[in-house]
């Protein structure tokens, strides 16, 4: 059991409380912002256990730097220490690891929550698919349930189907299979496939603000991915011309083209006459696209299925697994990463292309991928059918009623068992050092590909490893189209796909859950607030404000708006430059823990007022208000604002919020 398991397990149990927590939580104390020796000092205390999410933003008000999201209290992880009084260190760069520009501000977000904003629907060959998934009253009534330990009554899915009306079944999939989606974070403009698994797919784009398609849009591609540096596409593509001694049924490239689909050429040091860049992806993998995704300094990772190795090397290839390009087009080395056996092995690239060391490792031993990303540090976090040894179902089904016995075996008649013991894959964090995995020690992870064919192994750097990633059929004999898919924010928060709960969670960078968004609901559910309703909810994005899913079962795609319960910014003091801030070394005893009843350590220079009911009430009005402003939604800042100046007329804040309506 790798670190934070345990954490895991119990961090889960408090997300049923979680919009309440949310909803009470505020500032003990208001963010601070100084200098401290070559760096800064940031510090704020929370009034009570929650996420937190930091962000360093430019004189324009725009993020520079994602600087940190977890959780505070018991469970944190560095940068943020125990308790919920924090003290953290800023090195003055920004995610491009450049200098900041001067006049930057801190701000500080509390209780991460979720609204629903609208729903568009998905898009086929041939136009606007129908919802032919959705259960009836008495379908629901009867369906197959179980009782998790946080008190949430789940619906038990079908193999490959999920949630689906028992008419429909299998044949749901003429809706297609891998409905891939990417955002636009400077745009807010979203990207979504049609649906093909094994060819090119037309990808089209839809309007963040409005939920409006684009009809003059369409590219076709397995993948894509927009840059945060530059906003450019870039695009993974299929073509079926021979290259040198490739006489399989097509191979993959890389190119990059603009938002209107002009052609920027890669200007890689091997990259082809017309800008593009041949990848590690064969025929004989199905041609799967596996997970792409960029981080904040706009590298790009990129996973890749392969079930062969012809020797590609004089053509540049790469080898099957993870793999990093900068935003031109070249390959950047990783640390070392090592597997057993030949079909375990990638091979890096020195700058002319041709093959060099040992410096990859492939994670997926079989089927396709679950998706990618990275934050600004270079941890990776990467979706997969690895488990750690011993876990079959997911963390947050463990202790659920109705779930029957655990089983060490690949297939069991129970159709329960056979869902959740079969088709639960993982999130894995690994750090940019590397890790190791050997078939030697003490297993830590499985895998299998078929019923017969069950793997151990033993994994060395891995940070975290959360089980509860759904829906993954690689496992069963059937298709292994319908893989789900993660996304992860700048911030490395990942969300993560449940098809098993018809939800999203949310986990933060040190691996705690956050917040889980969604139930179960059929499509003539009427959506508001924080009452989010899936049946499908398998492939994720997300920007700096909001969260897109496309429910494949209800053929539509979900926006709803990240915001918090209260959120305040902080400018450069201007006061004396304090000593530096010490971070404090991870092997380092942690602090004392402070109790939910233990008023929080004073600040040296005057006490900590009390904050009233109604001074919380306020600011987690205003806070709201201006989320939604930032997020490009002067309508619901003004429905907030309003009800700040009719409830709490004669406050403070209810002041700020008549200059703001006054500017809206």
């Amino acid at each position: 059991m790798n670190r934070n398991a345990q954490a895991l397990a119990a961090g889960i149990l408090v997300l049923a409380a979680g919009a309440a927590l949310g909803a009470e939580v505020s500032f003990a104390e208001k963010p601070a912002f100084r200098k401290a020796g070559d760096g800064y000092e940031i510090t704020f205390a929370a009034s009570a256990p929650t996420d937190a999410t930091v962000s360093i933003l430019g004189p324009d008000g725009k993020i520079v730097c994602h600087y940190a999201a977890g959780m505070l209290g018991e469970k944190a992880q560095p940068p943020f220490g125990k308790g919920l009084r924090q003290k953290l260190a800023w090195d003055g760069k920004t995610d491009l690891g450049a200098p900041a520009p001067a006049g930057c501000k801190v701000r500080v977000s509390l209780g991460l929550k979720a609204e629903f904003v609208w729903t568009a629907p998905l898009m086929g060959k041939k136009g606007h698919l129908s919802d032919i998934g959705s259960l009836t009253p008495e379908e629901e009534k009867a369906w197959p349930k179980l009782k998790t330990p946080d008190g949430e009554t789940v619906l038990v899915p079908k193999a490959h189907c999920g949630i689906v009306k028992p008419s429909v079944g299998r044949k749901q999939d003429r809706h297609g299979l891998r409905y891939q989606i990417a955002v636009d974070p400077l745009r807010d403009e979203v990207y979504i496939s049609g649906g093909a698994v094994c060819m090119n797919s037309p990808w089209r784009r839809l309007d963040g603000k409005t939920g409006k398609w684009d009809p003059e849009f369409k590219v076709n591609c397995h993948e894509l991915a927009v840059s945060p540096e530059n906003g450019l596409l870039y695009v993974r593509y299929m073509t079926s011309k021979k290259s040198q001694d490739i006489s399989f049924w097509g191979v993959h490239f890389l190119k990059r083209m603009d938002r209107d689909r002009k052609p920027v050429p890669l200007k890689a040091k091997f990259a082809g006459p017309d800008g593009e860049v041949l990848l590690p992806s064969d025929a004989s993998a199905k041609s799967f696209g596996d997970g792409m995704g960029f981080s904040p300094n706009g590298d790009l990772y990129m996973l890749c299925e392969q079930r062969r190795s012809p020797d590609l090397s004089s053509v540049g290839r790469i080898g099957p697994g993870l793999f990093v390009f900068d935003s031109e087009g070249n390959p950047k080395p990783l640390r070392k990463y090592e597997f057993p056996g030949k079909a375990g092995v990638i091979r890096a690239l020195d700058e002319n292309g041709k093959e060099t060391q040992d410096v990859g490792w492939r994670f997926h031993i079989s089927g396709g991928g679950l998706g990618v990303g990275a934050d600004r540090h270079g941890n990776i976090y990467i979706g997969t059918m690895f488990r750690p040894v011993g876990k079959l179902y997911p963390e947050d089904l463990v202790g659920s009623s109705g779930l029957p016995p655990f089983s060490d075996r690949m297939r069991v008649k129970d159709t329960k068992a056979s869902f959740y013991q079969n088709s639960i894959g993982s999130v894995i964090k690994l750090a940019p050092e590397g890790v190791k995995v050997t078939d030697a020690g003490e297993p830590t992870h499985w895998h299998w590909g078929n019923p017969s064919n069950l793997k151990r192994f033993h994994i060395e750097g891995e940070q975290w490893t959360y089980t509860g990633l759904s829906l993954v059929t690689t496992s069963l004999r059937t298709c292994i189209c319908p893989q789900s898919r993660i996304g992860v924010d700048a911030y490395g928060r990942t969300f993560v796909p449940q098809v098993h709960r018809q939800a999203v969670l949310v986990l933060g960078p040190d691996g705690n859950p956050i917040l889980r968004i969604g139930r179960y609901g059929a499509a003539s559910v009427k959506m508001q607030g924080s009452d989010v309703r899936f049946a499908f909810p398998g492939f994720v994005a997300a920007s700096e404000t909001a969260l897109y899913v496309v429910d494949k079962t209800l053929a539509r795609v979900v926006k709803v708006d990240l915001v918090y319960a209260a959120e305040e910014t902080a400018s450069l003091s201007t006061s004396a430059a304090v000593p530096p801030v010490k971070a404090r070394p991870a092997s380092e005893p942690e602090p004392a823990v402070e109790s939910k009843t233990t008023p929080l350590p004073t600040s040296t220079a005057k006490p900590t007022p009390v904050v009233s009911t109604v001074e919380q009430a306020t600011r987690g009005l205003w806070s709201l208000a201006m989320s939604y402003k930032r997020a490009g939604r002067p309508d619901k800042a003004r429905e907030y604002l309003r009800r700040l100046v009719e409830e709490y007329p004669d406050t403070r804040n209810a002041e700020r919020a008549r200059q703001e309506l006054g500017r809206l």
